[in-house]
């Protein structure tokens, strides 16, 4: 063992590889090539106990309804189960909370939930005891939607890891909605073309075209603010378009063939 210049202490970790209980003692006659180092005073006894716990905690997860729209209200439903055959203690499970929601309630069948930290304290699970948490949240975007429950920590070790977490995710139904005309006459009545949920979509890409093939409108990351100007080709200009029927592109770069259709300009 060499300690670097400058440290007059360390620690290190050790894996317990015994499976016979007893007391086993660290000391001096443990180390090796010590290099000036004076180890006559080490001593660490370790006590390996006899573990006869048989503890296997399952996390299920389930939202209802799975498809919903922005602003909807979904219920997630998680569901702790002690699948062994002794008693499990000081139970945390963490719900990672997705930020595409809002919280808005939660409750439990048994234990404490913290709805700073997300975490789910359960004091014992007796042998095959189930309990629940479920979480109502509001859906706030098209994205970040996936809800993701595990085990945090346990008194026991956990004989099975495999099924120490669990998620589901709600999918949102298709919110764009695009009306088929404007009429920008300040009337404040479909004065621009307006895209419903176009928000949720930072990346889309819109172009318009006239009747004749050329584009005279484009836009990244279009914010429902076309007033029926042209600002590209040639007719590029801060006059009005005439009246007339345009054709429209809409890419929401979300991998989905982009959308398609005409339009109706008037005053």
């Amino acid at each position: 063992m060499i300690f670097p210049e400058g440290v007059a202490f360390c620690s290190f970790t050790v894996v317990v590889t015994s499976n016979v209980p007893g007391s086993y003692l660290n000391d001096t006659t443990n180390f090796e090539d010590q290099n000036n180092i004076d180890t006559s005073q080490t001593n660490a006894e370790l006590t390996v106990l006899d573990d006869n716990s048989n503890v296997d905690i399952e996390i299920l997860k389930s939202v209802f309804p799975q498809e919903a729209s922005i602003g909807d209200q979904v219920t997630f439903q998680i569901t702790a189960t002690n699948l062994g055959t002794t008693e499990a203690t000081d139970i945390t499970i963490l719900d990672v909370f997705p930020n595409g929601m809002n919280f808005v309630s939660a409750s439990t069948s048994i234990g404490l939930f913290d709805d700073v930290t997300f975490i789910w304290s359960i004091d014992v699970l007796s042998s095959n005891q189930s309990e629940t948490l479920t979480v109502v949240a509001q859906i706030s975007s098209s994205t970040a939607l996936l809800n993701t429950a595990l085990l945090s920590s346990l008194n026991e070790p956990d004989r099975d890891d495999t099924n120490n977490r669990d998620d589901a995710e709600v999918t949102i139904d298709d919110c764009i909605y695009i009306t088929d005309g404007l009429s920008p006459n300040n009337d404040g009545l479909n004065d621009t073309f307006h895209i419903e949920c176009i928000e949720e979509f930072p990346d889309n890409n819109l172009k318009i075209y006239n009747r004749y093939g050329v584009q005279i409108y484009g836009s990244n990351n279009y914010q429902n603010n076309w007033d029926g100007r042209a600002n590209t080709g040639l007719t590029r200009t801060s006059n009005a378009l005439p009246v007339g029927v345009y054709f429209y592109i809409l890419d929401l770069k979300t991998g989905d063939e982009p959308r398609t259709g005409w339009l109706y300009l008037n005053y």
